[in-house]
């Protein structure tokens, strides 16, 4: 019998906590720094790309491990709705600082979805550039090889406001060019801005937080999505 989507991707997280702890004695000797961490975000909605994918709200786990200048990700989706599992998707990208205010990645993702069809697993590339000046503007490519064959550009600003002692209310702006990326026409599609409050407790930071979308084309809604972020640091 062959696995399911689903024992892929728990396989997919165990591995990642698995090599985590095989590479951190190697770095501790090699110099080379090995960093693992894990998120449970919970939303009210879940939106690919701007693209609505639940009716309803979901549950997200993410484990990130760290290796020098590489990074690799394995993210889940349990949708409350259907009371099933409907994405597992696994990535990898390579950082690479040009300056010391200019920084660099580029890298390559399978996802998988789960439709009324079926499963769909479909690979993508993309690349993008960090500019380390006031708001950190962010641009990020992607370009999808078998469900669309489109693609995507995505500008982020970041900036964080003091709110009182220990406390910064972190807002991060985001307007994406969508090119035929899961959807068809190519337009400004949506920006949305993302205010939370990170609350560090010990290892572990809870952030609130408040998503506000704006459809920039027609075929996109104005949405309003809550949503709580439990972050461990693991290594």
């Amino acid at each position: 019998m062959q696995p399911s989507i689903q024992q892929h991707v728990y396989r997919a997280l165990t591995v990642a906590v698995l090599v985590s702890g095989g590479l951190a004695p190697a770095s501790a000797q090699d110099g080379i720094p090995v960093t693992l961490g894990a998120d449970l975000d919970y939303r009210t909605r879940y939106l690919f790309a701007g693209v609505p994918f639940s009716t309803g709200g979901v549950m997200q786990g993410q484990i990130d491990l760290g290796y020098g200048s590489w990074t690799f990700h394995a993210f889940t989706n349990y949708d409350f709705d259907t009371e099933e599992i409907n994405e597992g998707d696994v990535w990898g990208d390579y950082y690479y600082q040009f300056h010391d205010k200019l920084g660099g990645f580029v890298g390559g993702a399978v996802y998988n979805f789960k439709f009324a069809s079926g499963w769909d697993m479909t690979p993508e590339i993309y690349a993008g550039l960090v500019l380390y000046v006031t708001g950190t503007p962010t641009l990020y490519y992607a370009r999808d090889f078998d469900l669309t064959t489109g693609d995507h550009t995505v500008l982020t600003l970041t900036h964080g406001i003091p709110a009182g002692t220990n406390v910064t209310v972190q807002a991060t702006g985001r307007i994406e060019y969508n090119n035929g990326y899961y959807r068809d026409g190519s337009s400004f599609s949506y920006a949305d801005l993302n205010v939370s409050v990170p609350i560090v407790v010990g290892k572990i930071t809870i952030t609130p937080m408040v998503i506000l979308v704006g459809a920039l084309a027609d075929d996109f809604e104005d949405r309003v999505i809550g949503g709580v972020k439990a972050h461990f640091t693991i290594q």
